[in-house]
């Protein structure tokens, strides 16, 4: 079994940062889907639920797994102290690996949570 280069991009106070903001994102969520759902809107509306559910997602696998999206593609890392360039091209591609897998995930959840919201009955 080949060995995988694991490479968190970003610190515990960096996760918890991600983490919030995906919980409130999430929250957001909620909140609309239950106000859609309540006041009889049209099924189709929920599908505008995505972007924040890929949000809330994205949030929270980022900070799971300690790795900023943004900082990957940028080739950076931010351990909880200043941003900074990342030298060694193995650790960059590591980073990238694990942000395009966060996204994957983030994706996959908001299409699933997306279709369950879908598939609420009307009113």
């Amino acid at each position: 079994m080949a060995s995988q280069v694991v490479c968190e991009n970003i610190g515990p106070k960096e996760a918890r940062k991600r983490l919030a903001f995906g919980a409130l994102l999430l929250l957001v969520s909620m909140t609309a889907a239950v106000s859609l759902v309540v006041y009889g809107a049209p099924r189709m509306m929920r599908l505008g639920l995505f972007f924040p559910l890929w949000g809330a997602a994205l949030g929270y696998y980022q900070a799971r797994e300690r790795t900023c999206v943004a900082l990957a593609a940028r080739g950076a890392r931010n351990l909880d102290r200043v941003v900074e360039a990342v030298s060694d091209p193995a650790l960059v591609a590591a980073s990238r690996r694990q942000a395009r897998r966060v996204h994957q995930l983030a994706a996959v959840t908001a299409v699933v949570a997306t279709a369950l919201l879908m598939a609420l009955p009307l009113r």
